[in-house]
Formats: C-alpha cells, structure tokens, sequence
C-alpha cells in the first residue's frame, strides 16, 4: 500500500513498475487538445511513458485531423507506444454539452449545427451521435492511423454496438 496518495498518473506508473515490474500493462491519458497548455500536457505525457506506461488512450475529440496531429506531435517529442483514439459517441444533447465543457474540446462547428435543430429529440441526437463516431472510427481503421478504438460509452453500451455494426 502507498503511504501518500498519488499526486498524479505519473507516480501511479512509477508506483506500479516499482512494485510489479513488468506484471501489468499500464495505459495512460493523453490529450490531444490539451486541458492544460498543450505542450505541457504532451511533457506529462513524456514522463508517463518514461515512467513506463505501455499505451495511451487518448480524452475524446471531435475531429480526427486532431489526433492525426496529436499523433505527429508525439512522435516528434519520441513517444512510440500506440496511441489509441478515445472516440465519443453523442448520447444526449445536456451531456455532451456538459462533457465538452469539462474537458474543454473543441466541437466543428458541422456538429454544432448538426446538433442544433435536434437538440430536444434524445433519439436523434442519439442517432447523430452514431453516424458521427461511426465516420471517425471508420476512418482511423481505414487509413490505419491506428490499431483499435476506445469508445467512451458511458455505461451506455447501445451506441456502441451500434457503431461496431
């Protein structure tokens, strides 16, 4: 047990190799649109795979020219573990408005005004919702910018499934 509680993902990796070498394969957060100052947030991230985190799942983004960037980005800082794409599906309006404006991503103004005039129908946001993350998943797996996806559900599995369809 850890006398102190973890100040950071950071000292949980160096915590976790410390205590169990190579036992457990650790993933690790990044953010390809940064919370903080994105260049800082790509340093931690540098110091998470240095410490030995073995992947990363990215936070959510809306937009894939944002990973393909993010992506770049690490590459050059000397990051090589996979990067695994955190793909979002929209469930309902009220959530994803709060969610984006929690993490601070960016949202294309095409799915704002996509959005917009269904706001107030959970089918159709849900529907769009869908389409969208299936297009983006679509994408990274056709060009191979990427071995598999994470999809955050939610607990809400459906739109999942869906998409994997």
């Amino acid at each position: 047990e850890h006398p102190e509680q973890f100040q950071n993902a950071t000292e949980l990796v160096q915590f976790i190799r410390a205590e169990f070498g190579d036992h457990f394969c650790i993933g690790v957060s990044g953010y390809p649109e940064g919370r903080l100052n994105y260049k800082d947030e790509l340093k931690i991230l540098k110091e998470k795979i240095e410490c030995g985190a073995d992947f990363v799942i990215t936070q959510l983004f809306f937009q894939n020219a944002v990973f393909y960037q993010f992506k770049r980005d690490c590459k050059t800082m000397g990051i090589t573990v996979p990067i695994i794409p955190g793909i979002f599906p929209i469930q309902g309006y009220s959530q994803f408005q709060k969610v984006t404006k929690y993490l601070k991503v960016e949202v294309p103004e095409r799915i704002k005004k996509g959005l917009e005039p269904i706001k107030s129908d959970d089918a159709k946001v849900k529907t769009f919702g869908i389409d969208q993350a299936a297009k983006m998943s679509e994408e990274l797996l056709r060009i191979k910018a990427c071995d598999g996806i994470h999809m955050y559900t939610l607990n809400l599995e459906r739109s999942a499934r869906s998409i994997i369809k």
